[in-house]
């Protein structure tokens, strides 16, 4: 008695469904992905008309905007400059900030505005990889 056969495994299924069935499964499959594929083309789009949004928001929008911002910007360190800083923290309980750099390198430097000294803390430019922005 032969338990296996020479035939390729996807000829399995013809043991199993019927050729008539087969026919039938893949008319229905093709005509179901052909029909829902082409459904927005015959109904149309979705919105026909622009809605107000004013029940959904009880009408409590602002009518302007309050631009006047009474905000004013000024350099905390100006005699330190840096390559990319990407992190800025205070030394917990000290007046000393620490700064890290995209670079790798990392400075340390007393909480004073006039201050012209950054000291090195610890370079690890030569375990980090220097990349661009990369367009973002």
């Amino acid at each position: 008695m032969k338990y296996y056969s020479n035939k390729p495994i996807g000829s399995l299924l013809t043991r199993f469904i019927p050729k008539f069935q087969q026919l039938r499964i893949l008319t229905i499959l093709i005509a179901s992905i052909l029909l829902f594929g082409a459904f927005p083309y015959f109904s149309g789009p979705g919105l026909t008309s622009v809605g107000t949004i004013t029940p959904y928001s009880n009408g409590v929008f602002p009518q302007a905007i309050n631009t006047d911002l009474d905000a004013t910007y000024r350099i905390a360190f100006p005699n330190l400059t840096f390559f990319y800083p990407i992190a800025f923290k205070q030394v917990p309980g000290q007046s000393k900030f620490v700064l890290g750099q995209l670079n790798g390198i990392i400075y340390w430097f007393e909480d004073d505005e006039a201050t012209t000294d950054k000291n090195l803390l610890l370079d690890l430019s030569a375990e980090v990889g220097l990349v661009s922005d990369g367009g973002f």
